[in-house]
């Protein structure tokens, strides 16, 4: 005997739950569980889906897939479904049921009815879910990860015209001239000191110079 932890009066009783409506709803694998099959001679993975919109949310399916069953057909049956599921949550290289947990895809759920058993509910599609159709969804790499517009350039400036030459002063030299002594440009200097032409009577000095 051992106790429960608990009056079965606390609770209001289970009153079990109907089958999902046929349709189509946006479901995710919340367990994984690989186990042998009744006969001992093969394994199948058995996966709780729950819904996660809509009227019927937390909702708990399951569905189970043949990967190892000593009749082929069944064995490649249950291995296709798998690779539908991985392929619909995006995951088409998966390998170990830790992969497919957690990720949202659009399920088919069908009601099967079996001569004297409950009808209850089975998967039979799976397909992605489209961007944006599921709440919280990111949105696609390109667009989250957009670089940002380049600053526009500023408009080149016009050059600053040349100071005006103080009274009595020499204007500046130009840029590019080579500058010779006390600021003078070379060239006026070589034109200062050269001889008279042959025929030509020297210049006549100054008369500050006489």
């Amino acid at each position: 005997m051992a106790g429960l932890g608990f009056q079965a009066n606390q609770y209001n009783p289970s009153q079990g739950f109907e089958p999902l409506p046929n349709g189509e709803y946006i479901a995710m694998i919340t367990e994984a569980e690989i186990k042998n099959t009744k006969a001992g001679n093969g394994q199948y993975v058995k996966f709780t889906w729950a819904i996660v919109d809509g009227q019927y949310a937390n909702r708990k399916l399951w569905s189970n897939h043949n990967i190892v069953n000593p009749n082929p057909t069944a064995e490649k049956i249950g291995r296709e479904e798998i690779s539908a599921i991985a392929h619909a949550i995006g995951r088409p290289d998966a390998s170990d049921t830790d992969l497919f947990m957690n990720v949202p895809c659009k399920i088919k759920v069908k009601i099967k009815q079996e001569t004297g058993r409950d009808p209850q509910n089975e998967i039979k599609n799976w397909e992605a879910v489209g961007q944006g159709s599921f709440p919280g969804q990111q949105a696609p790499f390109a667009q989250s990860h957009a670089p940002a517009p380049a600053p526009a350039q500023a408009a080149p400036q016009p050059a600053a015209a040349p100071a005006a030459a103080a009274p009595g002063m020499a204007p500046a030299p130009q840029a590019g001239a080579a500058v010779g002594y006390q600021g003078a440009p070379v060239a006026q200097q070589a034109s200062a000191a050269k001889p008279p032409a042959p025929g030509q009577a020297p210049a006549a000095a100054p008369p500050w110079n006489q």
